[in-house]
């Protein structure tokens, strides 16, 4: 085995470990949208008049790619009757809580 034989596998071998390391951390902080409380954010709706409330889909996975700001957490697709009485179906952002 010849030298430049040994610096491309020591190449090859942090190039992978790199790639699991960049892995992880997409992984990581995709995770707390997973535990977003669902009760709390139905109650927040309630208290802007929003009733029969219905969450159709939950996402948590990478939501920077699905549309959400840098602070979102987790997307919601919701369906709800609003204040005038019409059903309407809408998208809700969560964002980390702050306390």
């Amino acid at each position: 085995m010849s030298l430049f034989d040994i610096m491309f596998y020591v190449c090859v071998a942090c190039l992978f470990a790199l790639l699991c390391w960049i892995l992880i951390l997409v992984i990581v902080t995709s995770l707390q949208g997973f535990w977003v409380d669902k009760d709390s954010l139905i109650r927040s709706l309630e208290n802007q008049g929003y009733s029969k409330i219905k969450i159709l889909r939950h996402s948590w996975f990478l939501i920077a790619f699905r549309g959400g700001g840098k602070d979102a957490i987790a997307k919601f697709v919701i369906s709800a009757k609003n204040p005038q009485g019409k059903y309407k179906t809408f998208d809700v952002w969560a964002k980390p809580d702050t306390n």
